[in-house]
């Protein structure tokens, strides 16, 4: 028997022998019904069973797919991919996931989930592949509005914080200026253009750190080997540290040449260790860790901090937010940025950065890099 002839057969081999009717039509009905489409096809690709809810996904009759290949029903774009799925389900039968867009009956475009994987025969041997498919368009659409409204209320935050620093730094600047204008004196000139320029370089500052979080390109600076990286970062942070009471240590292990981009990664890790370094009390310690890690480089920045909580740990990287800012509120001196760039640095270099925190227990930050080897 062919392969062609198992998978049309297939639907009635557990037919009843009874002569019941009903009961013998009942899998070609099941087929029929169904809200998903199912193609079918042997072992050669060739496209033998295609029910109606395929012909309403993929907007074409069966008389015009039956007989040709599988792959030629799919988009261009993922054919490559598919012919790879069709092999691994006859090969192995391992079963695949695949999304897509396709034109309907309509000649409207929808979004398809796809599983494909192995049809066996009554002996147990691989006798085709399956592919069922189901419209997720609507849960597509539901997302992208999700993905929106989040959008726009991320936004809606940022602009409020942003406001809110500005007004902060403005109103000191009014206020500095008036009372200078009030008391008419040499001395109160000079305060007020000293503490102005102090006001402005904070303005300048904060849209600097927006800058960067917003445009910054991960790869200017040229290249560096990692622990190069590190020194240096311990070196321009090492005077804080000491100002804090906080004993500033690293290691590095075995990195063989390595070499990152030099001015993205400098600048993600002095955001993180002065946020560790703020974290932290008198006679704390902060200590940055590298070492090679599945063919990456990994740099944990580990502080004996007052930690987080764990309302915080899914916020912590958002613009603007400050685990204090509940009982402070935000600073214009520290706009709560650090982290945020530190992140989009990082994504944008390939790599991942994550958190692990206990309240009175430290955190200890974790980025992952691909670096390229020298």
């Amino acid at each position: 028997m062919s392969s062609a002839e198992q998978i049309s057969g297939t639907a009635a081999a557990g037919a009843p022998a009874s002569g019941d009717a009903d009961a013998a039509r009942l899998p070609e009905a099941v087929v029929a019904g169904a809200g998903v489409a199912l193609i079918a096809a042997d072992r050669d690709g060739v496209v033998r069973l295609w029910n109606p809810a395929a012909a309403r996904m993929f907007g074409a009759e069966a008389s015009a797919i039956l007989g040709t290949r599988v792959e030629n029903i799919l988009p261009r774009e993922i054919r490559e991919v598919a012919g790879d799925a069709l092999r691994s389900a006859l090969s192995d039968r391992v079963a695949t996931e695949l999304e897509f867009r396709y034109p309907d009956e309509r000649g409207r475009f929808r979004e398809l989930a796809a599983n494909v994987s192995a049809l066996t025969g009554c002996g147990g041997e691989t006798i085709g592949v399956l592919l069922s498919a189901r419209d997720i368009t609507r849960r597509f659409e539901a997302e992208q509005r999700l993905g929106e409204a989040r959008k726009m209320s991320a936004l809606g935050d940022l602009a409020g914080a942003v406001a809110h620093h500005l007004n902060n730094i403005l109103g000191g600047i009014t206020t500095t200026v008036d009372f200078a204008l009030g008391a008419r004196e040499a001395e109160s000139y000079r305060v007020a253009l000293e503490r102005t320029a102090e006001q402005t370089a904070r303005a300048a500052r904060l849209m600097r750190s927006l800058l960067s979080f917003a445009e910054g390109d991960p790869q200017r600076g040229g290249r560096e080997r990692i622990g190069d990286v590190l020194d240096q970062v311990m070196q321009a942070l090492r005077r804080s540290a000491a100002s804090a009471g906080v004993s500033l240590e690293s290691s590095c292990g075995p990195l063989p040449g390595w070499e990152v981009p030099h001015s993205a990664v400098t600048t993600a890790l002095l955001e993180i260790v002065k946020n560790a370094i703020e974290a932290s009390i008198a006679g704390g310690r902060v200590e940055i860790r590298a070492r090679s890690e599945d063919g990456g480089v990994r740099i944990d920045v580990l502080d004996t901090g007052r930690g987080l909580p764990a309302s915080a740990l899914g916020r912590i990287f958002e613009p603007f937010f400050r685990v204090d800012e509940a009982t402070k509120g935000p600073s214009a001196e520290h706009a709560g940025l650090g982290l945020s760039i530190a992140y989009g640095i990082v994504r944008a270099l390939g790599g991942s950065i994550d958190v692990a925190s206990d309240e009175n227990q430290g955190s200890c930050f974790t980025i992952r890099l691909p670096p390229t080897p020298t």
